[in-house]
């Protein structure tokens, strides 16, 4: 491969996303090493392409609309706990994003914030303060089926405690369009600032995505399948194809993990565009 295509193709990817621009040297491995074809190549430039990436300041906007979403709603800074999805004390985005909002809602006048660092807390809070409408928060919805079971214990759990007329909604930074559509199946009221197809089936003629899938699942053989019990979520976790990324955050496991898995199948580091900590599944 001529190294004049290789700087004219990056080039390229840079002026759309110019997120790529300290990326070269892993966006070249991927697209020049490990691609083995032209049409694998094309797939993965045409994803990256499309790609949403949120900055700090755009993150920062997302939050503060979220706040306006919430303190819209009567009463709420007197009935309402605002809880991360996050199950334990484990590191997790659903903190970070609690923190940041208590700011922002004590910035807007709700100095009593009653934040809540696990679902799992938000009965014990309601039986000692009463707030029994429980907004849970996080960054991203992948598949849906977190949102979905955290939903069902909540309801287990207050109506088991004998809470009565309580209420669960979840707010969200972003999801994909067909975790919410599975979320909201379930009766289940949820918002996101984002909304983001599968960034294969939705966005191409069906025979292309289907040749886009293989070429995709034929680049993930490359990748070791799994890492200390952690499997590899072959088309992003639950097959949900996301292509997503925030500034300096750890990558969903809902994206293709060809752009951040950093295992290949030698069991060798690889130079990836995104970054997760595999250790969080």
């Amino acid at each position: 491969m001529e190294n004049k295509e290789i700087f004219n193709t990056v080039v390229t990817l840079i002026a759309r996303q110019p997120w790529v621009a300290d990326k070269v040297s892993a966006l070249s491995h991927m697209l020049y090493d490990e691609c083995k074809c032209i049409r694998s190549r094309e797939m993965l430039i045409k994803i990256i392409s499309e790609f949403l990436y949120l900055s700090k300041e755009e993150y920062s906007l997302k939050l503060e609309n979220i706040v306006k979403e919430v303190m819209g709603e009567e009463g709420v800074a007197e009935t309402a706990q605002i809880v991360a999805m996050a199950a334990d004390a484990s590191s997790d985005s659903s903190h970070e994003i609690l923190y940041r909002l208590k700011f922002i809602f004590v910035k807007e006048g709700w100095l009593n914030f009653p934040g809540v660092a696990s679902f799992g807390s938000a009965f014990k809070r309601c039986k000692k303060t009463g707030r029994k409408n429980i907004i849970v928060v996080d960054d991203f919805v992948g598949s849906g089926q977190t949102v979905v079971s955290r939903y069902s214990e909540l309801v287990r759990v207050f109506t088991q405690g004998g809470i009565e007329d309580f209420s669960i909604k979840f707010k969200v930074v972003v999801s994909t369009k067909y975790g919410l559509k599975h979320v909201r199946d379930a009766g289940i009221d949820i918002t996101a600032q984002c909304e983001i197809d599968k960034a294969i089936d939705d966005c191409f003629p069906s025979e292309l995505a289907e040749e886009y899938r293989s070429l995709m699942l034929a680049l993930e053989a490359g990748l070791s399948q799994d890492y200390e019990g952690t499997e590899l979520p072959s088309l992003g976790y639950g097959g949900v194809q996301a292509a997503y990324c925030r500034e300096e955050t750890n990558s969903p496991n809902s994206v293709f993990p060809i752009f951040w898995w950093p295992i290949d199948r030698a069991l060798k580091l690889r130079p990836t565009i995104l970054h997760r900590a595999l250790g969080d599944g």
